[in-house]
């Protein structure tokens, strides 16, 4: 929305002219209003953070197949195609030491099997905003918060395995 303080600086310069944008201001803020944006101005947000985070994925399944591991996720509801995903390996259920993947805006990775047991978890973000609750390989659902997390089921060895966590 244009507010009148950002043309005040033209009405001592050009009073028609400052008349004209006026006008125009005054049309610009009524589509605006129809297209129900809030006419007053919003307070400054942190750019990295101006949007709300998707929910988190809906479900997270790991599968190990001989010596490679499939991840899949079901995509987060109601998050727009333009979200990322991403998915965190961790050496323990508290996810102390972690490596992330990036999977973009796929739903699905695999990698090689890095031997041990190893913990997952799943979160979403929009590439203005903060990271969903985290989706936990095993819990039965969201868990923890940016940085939290929950009790994960661990996948061990080169056994074949498929959990899916809903």
């Amino acid at each position: 929305m244009l507010t009148p303080s950002e043309i005040s600086d033209l009405k001592q310069k050009d009073q028609d002219l400052f008349d004209l944008f006026r006008t125009f201001q005054e049309a610009v803020n009524r589509v605006g209003l129809q297209m129900g944006i809030d006419p007053k101005p919003a307070s400054q947000v942190e750019a990295a953070l101006a949007l709300p985070p998707p929910r988190a994925p809906k479900s997270i399944r790991v599968t190990v197949v001989s010596q490679a591991i499939f991840i899949e996720l079901e995509a987060s509801p109601d998050a727009t195609a333009s979200a990322f995903y991403f998915v965190e390996k961790g050496n323990s259920p508290t996810f102390q030491q972690i490596t992330t993947y990036t999977l973009g805006h796929a739903l699905q990775m695999s990698i090689p099997q890095p031997g041990g047991t190893t913990y997952w978890r799943a979160y979403a973000k929009y590439q203005m905003s903060g990271k969903s609750l985290y989706t936990v390989f095993g819990t039965g659902g969201a868990a923890g918060g940016g940085s939290g997390g929950g009790v994960a089921t661990p996948v061990e060895g080169l056994d074949p395995l498929t959990i899916l966590a809903q």
